[in-house]
């Protein structure tokens, strides 16, 4: 069984277990409400559905609609939304999704913009390159690849998760592709690498959602603990000020945000805090941050994507119907709105191109 349909059955097996082992509220969550039936329907072509096995379509219907409900407050759309800032397109309202590329039978996870000013995405042992018009094409081989990060050599690092979804086989390893395409190891010997974020330093952090650490991995080759104690750490990013990295907890049961304060090191620094919590059975993977602090969560067992305010907890839902969204990247560069969040599909074909309204964090 390859990496991928390990991490499927995974991932429908905590999802039930989740929803029936605990009769506990789920965090609540505004629903903004900003997108229509119809143009929700049109992001999700029949496609991508049927790429779901029955037990996805099992998870994506009652058990969504029982977390719309009395839970989840609802709030109207505003008539006179606040105008975007001149640099967003205005071809999508805030909260409303189109297909951007399509056709990915190997599904998506990774994704980033390189610096081309294409857009890259992971998709089973490639990364594939895609223009502005949402044509792919390959640019690297590496095995098993899941996140990836550009690098101010512009060149990326990338996770390979391995073939094993057990903690005890150590499988995974981090690579570097250069700008030509060309992939070499940097180092093995972590489980099951998943997402990269790229420090100041020009380390790489790399999580491992089956694991209780984060590891530091340099150009060179040398490995170090970064975080040691968080539950199934995920998607990473970093706060405006740089002064914070924000870490997901997939199989956590609340489906939590940590801060760390970064010391003088760059480096992580004592016990996390707890910014948010998305709901149990959410299982949050990849984030992205706003310019304004906002952290935007992929939550892909729910078909999710919310935005998490981390000053007061808030957690706002601003689109679903997503089709499994796994990660999350601004726009960068000609050809892409910088308003918008470019959203990889776990188990779909698709990635997509979901507005909402700012530009995100200048990546290192």
């Amino acid at each position: 069984m390859n990496s991928y349909n390990s991490r499927f059955f995974f991932l429908i097996a905590l999802f039930v277990f989740s929803k029936c082992g605990s009769n506990s509220d789920e965090t609540n969550i505004e629903d903004t409400d900003v997108t229509s039936d119809s143009n929700l329907e049109d992001t999700n072509p029949e496609d991508v559905e049927d790429t779901n096995p029955e037990d996805v379509e099992d998870t994506n219907s009652e058990d969504v609609e029982d977390t719309n409900s009395e839970d989840v407050e609802d709030s109207d759309v505003e008539e006179d939304p606040e105008p975007l800032p001149d640099y967003c397109w205005t071809d999508l309202r805030v909260g409303e999704s189109v297909v951007f590329a399509s056709g990915f039978e190997n599904k998506t996870e990774g994704i980033s913009f390189g610096p081309d000013g294409a857009l890259y995405v992971s998709s089973g042992d490639e990364l594939l390159r895609i223009d502005e018009t949402g044509i792919a094409t390959h640019f690297a081989d590496v095995p098993t690849a899941l996140g990836f990060a550009l690098t101010s050599e512009n060149d990326f690092i990338v996770a390979s998760i391995g073939e094993s979804m057990n903690a005890s086989e150590i499988d995974g390893a981090v690579y570097l592709v250069d700008a030509e395409g060309s992939s070499s190891l940097i180092v093995d010997g972590i489980a099951s690498p998943n997402f990269v974020t790229i420090m100041a330093d020009g380390s790489a952090l790399i999580s491992d959602d089956f694991d209780t650490r984060v590891w530091r991995v340099t150009r060179d080759g040398e490995m170090s603990i970064a975080i040691e104690d968080i539950d199934s750490p995920n998607g990473m990013a970093l706060s405006p000020d740089r002064a914070r990295l924000f870490v997901a907890s997939t199989f956590d049961s609340p489906g939590s945000i940590t801060a760390f304060e970064l010391g003088e090191n760059n480096l992580p620094e004592g016990v996390g805090t707890v910014v948010g919590e998305i709901g149990r059975g959410t299982t949050p993977d990849g984030i992205a941050v706003g310019e304004d602090g906002t952290i935007y969560v992929a939550a892909n067992m729910k078909n999710w994507v919310v935005a998490l305010d981390p000053a007061t907890g808030e957690v706002t839902r601003i689109a679903d119907r997503m089709g499994s969204p796994a990660s999350l990247a601004f726009g960068v560069g000609e050809g892409f709105d910088p308003c918008s969040l470019y959203v990889t599909q776990l188990f779909g074909t698709d990635v997509l191109r979901l507005a909402v309204g700012q530009a995100g964090v200048e990546l290192p």
